[in-house]
């Protein structure tokens, strides 16, 4: 019975997401990489030695004790004045040592709105894993990485600068570390993640004049709406998740909270040359989780991550402000 209720809980609570509207996690970076990731996908500690084990050993072991997976993420997110965007994230981990894990994450994005269409690649991003403490009931591990931009964050659609909510880089370094901690099928992080300089993104809104006889009115009123982010560089980000799971076979459920709070002001830069300090777009974001994960054999499972928020902050410069977010995702072990 109380797992009947729980998957009741569970299935309300995903479908809720849509009455919310404010901005998801920190793209494309801190809350989805290493030990930082969801409760459900989170990789556990091998016990298998895998220079001496035999085949037979490596076929029956878990799903998270494999010395190489490979994964691919379909994202859904809606943005700002409802702009779709898709993410097809490639992902790859090995494990060089038995607590050390190395992560890739490559993403793929399409962006399509009212003021056109981008795509192209994501950013790159290269996590080290490691944990340091297990045992039946309890592991710590933290995570150390980071984020390379594949383009300096200024696609353009029919010669014109795209606000960053279309761009598919933030065109940012960034660095990031964290530390997570579970207990029985309860888990919590907290990460931090900061970039360096600024971008090349050329949108500023200022020089966008609306002029009602023009054929261009429409494209030009609907510009006028998205926040400027000439050669923006982003404050830092501050992470905490505390998730609770939920254990049916071989489904596993996972119900979390996501505050992230932006430490400092994001800047831009004015035609100019002036920085100006882009006032409330600090502050913080909480969001509300939710996960599923299904173990469909002994080497691949199959998940279903939603996310939507409660508490936003006023204003995003860097375009990553989400409705909500759904990400439905299949990994698997090889050797």
């Amino acid at each position: 019975m109380v797992y009947k209720i729980s998957a009741a809980v569970f299935i309300l609570f995903c479908f809720s997401f849509e009455t919310l509207n404010a901005q998801g996690c920190s793209d494309p970076g801190i809350c989805t990489s290493g030990a930082l990731n969801s409760a459900n996908t989170q990789d556990s500690t091998s016990t298998i030695n895998f220079t001496e084990a035999s085949m037979e050993a490596l076929l029956n072991a878990n799903v998270a004790s494999e010395k190489h997976k490979i994964g691919l993420d379909l994202v859904y997110g809606i943005g700002v004045r409802e702009t779709n965007i898709y993410n097809y994230v490639l992902r790859y981990s090995a494990r060089v040592r038995e607590r050390l894990l190395v992560n890739v994450k490559m993403p793929f994005t399409y962006v399509q709105g009212n003021l056109g269409t981008t795509s192209g690649t994501g950013d790159l991003t290269l996590t080290m894993q490691n944990t340091f403490k297990s045992g039946n009931n309890i592991s710590l591990a933290y995570t150390l990485g980071a984020i390379i931009p594949t383009n300096v964050g200024n696609l353009k659609d029919e010669g014109n600068a795209m606000p960053m909510v279309y761009q598919t880089s933030l065109g940012l370094f960034s660095a990031l570390g964290g530390l997570s901690v579970r207990y029985k099928l309860w888990s919590a992080v907290i990460g931090y993640q900061h970039s360096f300089g600024s971008n090349s993104n050329e949108f500023i809104r200022k020089k966008i004049s609306v002029d009602s006889s023009s054929a261009q009115f429409e494209n030009q009123f609907d510009r006028k709406h998205y926040e400027s982010s000439r050669h923006l560089s982003r404050g830092a980000d501050l992470i905490l998740r505390l998730e609770r799971g939920f254990q049916f076979n071989k489904l596993s459920l996972v119900l979390g909270v996501l505050p992230i709070l932006r430490l400092s002001n994001s800047k831009i830069v004015e035609e100019s040359g002036e920085v100006v300090e882009v006032m409330g777009s600090d502050g913080l974001t909480l969001n509300i989780t939710s996960g599923a994960s299904y173990q469909l054999n002994k080497s691949t499972f199959i998940r279903l991550n939603m996310g939507g928020p409660v508490i936003t902050r006023e204003k995003a410069p860097d375009g990553l402000f989400r409705d909500s977010v759904f990400i439905l995702g299949v990994g698997m072990k090889i050797w």
